[in-house]
């Protein structure tokens, strides 16, 4: 079954579940800010995606501009960018997307090509 990692508030992670629901696809709904993806699921999608770990970080979000990250993320290390997205799941990059029976691993927008 698809984990869908979402928040309801959010324009991109509603319509990526709307396409969802009409192509008949099985999803569990996961709301990121009670439940962010773990640090593993993260890591996994960094390989599958083939993305730097700043490339999860939503740049949008109030929460970036808060923390004032523009300046600092060029000098985090990995392991620091995803604690941090753990410890503030509303700077991830939404909805995450992730089928592990068939090891399929998406992010924002782009989920919709996986299926």
């Amino acid at each position: 079954m698809v984990e869908f990692y979402g928040y309801q508030k959010c324009d991109t992670s509603r319509k990526v579940e709307k396409y969802l629901k009409e192509k008949g696809i099985e999803y569990k709904f996961i709301d990121i800010t009670q439940n962010p993806p773990s640090k593993t699921i993260l890591n996994q999608l960094i390989k599958k995606l083939q993305i730097l770990p700043e490339d999860l970080i939503n740049k949008s979000s109030s929460t970036y501009r808060e923390l004032n990250l523009k300046d600092k993320i060029k000098e985090l290390k990995k392991d620091d960018i995803l604690k941090l997205l753990v410890e503030n799941p509303k700077l991830i990059k939404r909805p995450v997307v992730v089928d592990k029976s068939k090891d399929l691993y998406g992010m924002g927008k782009d989920v919709m090509n996986l299926f």
